[in-house]
């Protein structure tokens, strides 16, 4: 079943504000020492107290936390260890921008590319249009390609904003 152009508008709107929420978050680094150990340590508890209580050895606890530290533990490993310190994993993407703006930016460049396309065939048959009729008709398109959320806007190959 094919979703309706509204009901993705309506979605995007509604997990753009639960994002929203989120952004303070991103900004929280995590500790040099890995969230694992960090807390951890702030309890007091030892690498085999913790090792009891997930059951597993001590030495796991520290390549545990050593995975953590390099990227490389997983997300069921985290949420694991993230329980036996009375804990509670937090995971979200955050986008650099609303979800709003990077569709709009990716329209427009969809539609840059497209009377780009266009615009060169026309030039062969001297058919060329304005500078300001051509950003007009961008503008139209890019607003068309949004509304419609085609999927084929990310065929194009992203550009980031400058300054981002």
């Amino acid at each position: 079943m094919k979703i309706k152009p509204q009901t993705k508008h309506a979605q995007r709107r509604s997990l753009d504000q639960r994002i929203r929420e989120l952004v303070p978050l991103a900004k929280v680094e995590r500790p040099g020492t890995g969230w694992i150990r960090g807390i951890r340590e702030s309890l007091g508890m030892t690498a085999a107290q913790l090792a009891s209580r997930l059951g597993i050895k001590t030495a796991s606890v520290l390549g545990l936390e050593e995975r953590e530290v390099t990227g490389a533990i997983t997300l069921e490993a985290l949420e694991r260890a993230a329980r036996a310190l009375n804990c509670k994993v937090v995971y979200a993407l955050v986008p650099e921008t609303t979800l709003d703006e990077m569709l709009d930016h990716q329209s427009h460049i969809a539609a840059d590319w497209t009377l780009k396309e266009v615009s060169h065939s026309m030039g062969l048959e001297s058919q060329k249009v304005s500078d300001k009729e051509n950003a007009s008709q961008s503008d139209e398109l890019a607003n068309l390609l949004k509304w419609k959320m085609s999927s084929k806007i990310w065929d194009i190959k992203w550009i980031r904003k400058p300054g981002k």
